[in-house]
């Protein structure tokens, strides 16, 4: 009767490092979606710069992209948004 009382108990840990283990994976990947956006940004924003004419609308482009380039220091970015991220083979 003990043993089965041991094995319960021990089971039930198991939802909770599974529930632990997913919450960690969700935050991790909610960071690499974010620095996935933040870059997208800075690369549309320095396109729109390109083709807008208006000085207005240049001028609130560059704030804009002002806003995210410090969003990304912010955050600790570390690789450009100019270029895609390298990997080791």
């Amino acid at each position: 009767m003990q043993s089965s009382r041991r094995i319960s108990g021990e089971l039930n840990h198991y939802p909770f490092a599974l529930a632990r283990f997913f919450s960690k994976l969700l935050a991790l990947s909610r960071t690499v979606m974010e620095r996935f956006i933040r870059r997208q940004n800075l690369l549309r924003y320095r396109q729109l710069l390109e083709a807008v004419a208006d000085e207005d609308e240049r001028q609130r482009i560059l704030r804009l992209l002002a806003e995210e380039k410090q969003k990304q220091k912010d955050a600790g970015d570390k690789d450009s948004p100019l270029r895609p991220p390298q990997f080791s083979a």
